[in-house]
């Protein structure tokens, strides 16, 4: 999976991560509570919002919203895949999803 191009100023993005089933989607949801903790935390003072949910109607949908602001270049994007946690996640990506949709949005 590549990452899309990332804007150099401040930026949204929905993440919609499709399980393979109940088990690998909740490693993921695992993982992705790390990446959540660390995305609002200090180590990603860029990283304005990131929140991750669980559909309601299908248990293996997992919704990631987010919010950065690259301040002219790509320090956002560059503390936040620098985590360990978001490296772990990445790598589930092949053995534990059907499909993983990420789509960038700008301010208007």
């Amino acid at each position: 999976m590549s990452l899309p191009e990332m804007p150099k100023g401040r930026f949204n993005i929905v993440a919609r991560i499709e399980g393979k089933g109940p088990k690998e989607t909740e490693e993921l949801a695992q993982v992705l509570k790390r990446v959540v903790e660390r995305a609002n935390s200090d180590e990603e003072p860029n990283t304005l919002f990131y929140k991750a949910h669980r559909s309601a109607k299908d248990p293996n949908v997992l919704l990631v919203y987010e919010e950065y602001d690259n301040k002219g270049g790509s320090v956002a994007m560059d503390a936040h895949r620098a985590g360990a946690d978001f490296q772990q996640l990445f790598k589930l990506v092949p053995t534990h999803t059907n499909n993983v949709s990420i789509e960038v949005f700008e301010g208007i």
